[in-house]
């Protein structure tokens, strides 16, 4: 199965792209690891306001509101684990908060490889244990493979035909380009690795 899985992100690397997700990410967090919810509550309400936010009069301004931590960001704040299993409760293929799954199917793997669904189907690309074993992917060689697995699960290499560098970020953060962090960085990027090449 490794065989398999290499050969999708070698073909990307041909064209400049493979690259620019693992870079952006490992930019921002620590390689094969993933901290999840372990910001405070404010940060919370900016990055996920739809969940983690409420409008409050704004002290400077009267007539004006602003969002600020709700109850549920502040009780979550510094809590990673009790983040993860609430914010991935019930998706993915995780079972609800109690279950635990949100916290063990985390974020790893240099393209953080989240959910039970994804590492369900990372295990059946690579041949790895991961539903057993998920910290099977802190070890770089198993992160290493896991993005090759990700970058053909996703259809990286096809979505680069169709959409450029902007539809393998959207697939592989699942949100649409406008939302997706470091968007800009990854285009420059991108065009650079194409100058490089040609």
């Amino acid at each position: 199965p490794g065989r398999v899985v290499r050969r999708p992100i070698v073909e990307g690397m041909r064209c400049g792209a493979a690259p620019l997700p693992l870079h952006h990410r490992q930019r921002r967090r620590s390689p094969s690891s993933c901290r999840e919810g372990s910001g405070t509550a404010a940060r919370m309400a900016v990055v996920w306001p739809s969940r983690f936010s409420t409008l409050v009069p704004d002290p400077t301004h009267a007539g004006r509101v602003v969002r600020a931590p709700n109850a549920i960001a502040v009780s979550l704040a510094a809590r990673p684990e009790a983040f993860a299993n609430y914010v991935y409760a019930n998706r993915m293929g995780n079972g609800n908060a109690a279950s635990g799954d949100g916290w063990r199917y985390r974020g790893r793997g240099l393209l953080q490889v989240t959910g039970a669904d994804m590492y369900r189907s990372v295990a059946d690309a690579t041949g790895l244990p991961l539903l057993q074993f998920p910290d099977m992917l802190l070890d770089d060689a198993a992160a290493a493979l896991s993005a090759g697995a990700v970058w053909e699960i996703k259809r990286c290499n096809a979505r680069l035909a169709e959409g450029g560098i902007d539809a393998i970020s959207s697939a592989i953060n699942g949100a649409p380009p406008e939302r997706v962090i470091g968007r800009f960085e990854r285009q420059a990027l991108y065009i650079q690795a194409r100058k490089a090449l040609t």
